[in-house]
């Protein structure tokens, strides 16, 4: 037997005798030097693993990660996402589980710097930095017009006035 099975089993033992099904779903992974307990099988489009879980002779397709989390913690609430503290969609190890919120889940991307929507200069179709919008917030709050401010800046008059409001650039 290869040591890495010994190791996964020791960890998991506590857990095993809950559900045979609970058990068969932890032996498709393996654990890697990070503690993630990896999916070795199926995956979805963004990497996060998949399997069919048949219950009351229905056949059902699920992300193993949602499954283990409803074996083991009983339903998901209505709204709630799983989220991984590992940032590793393979990995279904509970301990780098929690349940969280959209807005738990985008702020968890954000802080880790993980996020795909490049705001403000980092995106790199931006016309502005960020003294930029300091700036025209500033001379629109003295009383230049929109229209003046837009020509100086080369953007739209429409884009000055949604810079005073909190639609864009609300990170600043």
């Amino acid at each position: 037997m290869k040591k890495r099975n010994r190791k996964r089993r020791n960890i998991l033992v506590p857990i095993l005798y809950k559900d045979r099904r609970l058990m068969e779903l932890l032996l498709r992974g393996y654990l890697n030097d990070e503690g993630c307990l990896i999916w070795r099988k199926n995956a979805d489009k963004n990497g996060y693993g998949m399997t069919t879980f048949t219950e009351n002779k229905i056949k059902k397709s699920w992300r193993v990660t949602r499954l283990i989390w409803t074996l083991v913690n009983g339903p998901i609430p209505e709204n709630m996402l799983i989220c991984h503290r590992c940032d590793n969609p393979k990995c279904f190890n509970l301990d780098h589980l929690f349940l969280g919120t959209h807005q738990d889940n985008s702020l968890d991307r954000e802080i880790k710097g993980r996020s795909r929507v490049q705001i403000g200069e980092k995106n790199h179709q931006s016309k502005l930095t960020s003294s930029d919008v300091l700036l025209i917030r500033k001379l629109r709050n003295e009383g230049i017009p929109a229209k003046e401010l837009a020509n100086i800046f080369k953007i739209h008059p429409s884009h000055v006035t949604r810079l005073m409001g909190s639609t864009r650039w609300s990170h600043i």
